[in-house]
C-alpha cells in the first residue's frame, strides 16, 4: 500500500489540526508579531440592565470563555459574538 505521509517532505500529513495551527501561528509570529483574536460566546444569562457586553453576560460558560481569552491574549484582541446584536468588543 502507498503511504505518501512515510514519503519526505509530506510528514505534515500526519499532523493534527493544532500542529497546522501551532506551525501557522509560528510562522506568523516570525514574521510579525501578532495577537491572536479571541471569540468568546455570548450566554443566555444577562444583567437586567444595559451594560457592556463583557458585564452584560452572566452566565458561567460565558464568564470562563473570559476567563480562558484573558489568558491567551489582552482584552484588545478579545471579542463578544451575541446572537443578537452580532460582534462587540469586551468592553462595549
Amino acid at each position: 500500500m502507498f503511504n505518501l505521509a512515510e514519503r519526505p517532505d509530506w510528514h505534515w500529513l500526519r499532523w493534527t489540526i493544532a500542529d497546522h495551527v501551532a506551525h501557522d501561528t509560528h510562522d506568523t509570529a516570525a514574521a510579525q508579531e501578532v495577537a491572536p483574536l479571541v471569540i468568546v460566546p455570548c450566554g443566555a444569562t444577562k444583567e437586567p440592565i444595559p451594560s457592556p457586553a463583557g458585564q452584560l453576560y452572566r452566565g458561567t460558560y460565558h464568564r470562563l470563555g473570559l476567563r480562558a481569552a484573558a489568558a491567551l491574549t489582552g482584552p484588545e484582541s478579545v471579542r463578544i459574538m451575541s446572537a443578537r446584536r452580532g460582534r462587540r468588543s469586551a468592553g462595549r
